[in-house]
C-alpha cells in the first residue's frame, strides 16, 4: 500500500509543481520574463567567453614566432612564449583568461604592447557609431519603403511596380556588403570624389560605410514590413477606419505602421548580428578606425588578447541588443509574456 501511495503521489507532486510555476508566471509575468532573459544572456556570454578562447587557439601559427620573425632561435621563441604565458597548461590559461575577463582585464596586445582595454576604449566607440548609423538607416528606410509599397500595391494594384520592387529588393539583399563597399569607394570616392575613401573625417567619411552595411538589410527588411503591412491593411479595423472617413495619413501612421512593426522589429533585432559582422569587413575597406580593422590586424598577427576581447565584445553586444529587442517587443505586445 505504501508503494502504491508513493507512485500515486509522484504525479501529484509534479502537477502541483507545474501548477505552482504557472501560478508564479501568471502573477508575475514581467519578473519571470526578465529573469529568463537575464539567465539566457549569462549563459550565452559564458559560452562566448569559452568559445573565443578555444577559437584563437585553433588558428595556425605561433604568436611568439610571429613577433620575433622566422630567423629567431628556438631559445628566443621559448623565452617569448614564457613571457606571454603561452607555455602554461591550456586549462590554466583558460581559467586565467575567464577570471581576468570578468574583471574587464583582457591583458596586453602581443603586437602593440598596450593594454587591450585601452585599445577597446579607442576603437569600439567607432564601431558602435557605424553600427548605430547603419541601424538607423535600416529601420527608417526599411519601414518607410515597406509601408509605402504596401499602400501602393495593396489589393493587387500596380503589378508592374510590385514586380519591379520585388526584383530590386531581392537583388539588393543578395549583394554582399563588402562588394557594395568596394563599389561605393570606387564610384563615389575615387571617380566622382563626393566622399572620402578612407579614414574618419566626420559625417562625410561615415556615409559610404553606413550605406554599404545597411543596404543589404534594407532589401530584406522592407519586404518583410510590406508583407506585414499588407496583412494589416486587410484587417477589419482598417476597413472600419476607412468607413469612418479617417484620413489616409492617420490610418497608415496610427494603425498600419505600429501593427506592422512587430515582425519588422523582430527581424531588425536578428539582422543586427549581420550588421555587426558587416562592419568588420567594411571597416577594413574604408580604413575606418573601429574594432573591425583592429580584429583583422590581430588575426594576421596572431594577437590572441585582441582577437579574444574583440570577438567577445562584439558577440556580447549582439546578445544584449537582441535581449533589449525582446523587452521592447514584450512592451509592445504584453500578451506575448505569457507565451515565453
Amino acid at each position: 500500500m505504501a508503494e502504491e501511495a508513493a507512485v500515486v503521489s509522484r504525479p501529484t507532486q509534479q502537477l502541483s509543481s507545474r501548477a505552482g510555476w504557472s501560478d508564479i508566471k501568471a502573477r508575475h509575468p514581467w519578473l519571470v520574463f526578465l529573469l529568463s532573459r537575464v539567465a539566457r544572456l549569462v549563459v550565452v556570454c559564458a559560452l562566448l567567453l569559452v568559445g573565443t578562447f578555444l577559437m584563437v587557439r585553433l588558428m595556425p601559427g605561433d604568436p611568439a614566432r610571429r613577433i620575433l620573425g622566422l630567423q629567431a632561435t628556438p631559445e628566443a621563441v621559448e623565452l617569448t612564449r614564457h613571457r606571454l604565458g603561452l607555455d602554461r597548461p591550456q586549462f590554466e590559461q583558460l581559467w586565467s583568461y575567464c577570471w581576468n575577463a570578468l574583471h574587464l582585464d583582457f591583458g596586453e596586445s602581443f603586437s602593440q604592447g598596450v593594454p587591450v582595454r585601452e585599445l577597446i576604449a579607442e576603437r569600439f566607440p567607432k564601431t558602435v557609431e557605424l553600427a548605430a548609423a547603419a541601424t538607423m538607416v535600416l529601420l527608417i528606410v526599411g519601414f518607410g519603403v515597406g509601408t509605402l509599397m504596401a499602400v501602393l500595391t495593396r489589393d493587387g494594384r500596380r503589378p508592374r511596380l510590385d514586380a519591379t520592387y520585388g526584383t530590386s529588393m531581392g537583388a539588393l539583399s543578395a549583394v554582399p556588403d563588402f562588394v557594395l563597399a568596394a563599389l561605393f569607394a570606387v564610384v563615389f570616392g575615387l571617380y566622382l570624389k563626393w566622399f572620402p575613401v578612407a579614414g574618419d573625417n566626420g559625417l562625410s567619411s561615415l556615409t559610404l560605410p553606413t550605406l554599404a552595411v545597411a543596404i543589404p538589410g534594407i532589401g530584406f527588411l522592407s519586404r518583410v514590413v510590406r508583407a506585414e503591412a499588407l496583412d494589416v491593411l486587410s484587417q477589419n479595423y482598417v476597413r472600419t477606419a476607412r468607413a469612418k472617413r479617417l484620413t489616409g495619413r492617420r490610418i497608415y501612421i496610427r494603425h498600419v505602421m505600429p501593427n506592422a512593426a512587430y515582425g519588422g522589429v523582430t527581424l531588425a533585432g536578428v539582422s543586427f548580428a549581420s550588421l555587426v559582422g558587416g562592419t568588420v569587413v567594411v571597416e577594413q575597406v574604408f580604413n575606418w578606425p573601429g574594432m573591425g580593422s583592429a580584429l583583422t590586424s590581430a588575426v594576421v598577427n596572431r594577437d590572441y588578447p585582441v582577437v579574444q576581447a574583440g570577438v567577445l565584445l562584439l558577440g556580447a553586444t549582439v546578445v544584449i541588443v537582441n535581449t533589449l529587442v525582446d523587452v521592447l517587443l514584450a512592451i509592445v505586445d504584453p500578451g506575448a509574456l505569457r507565451e515565453n
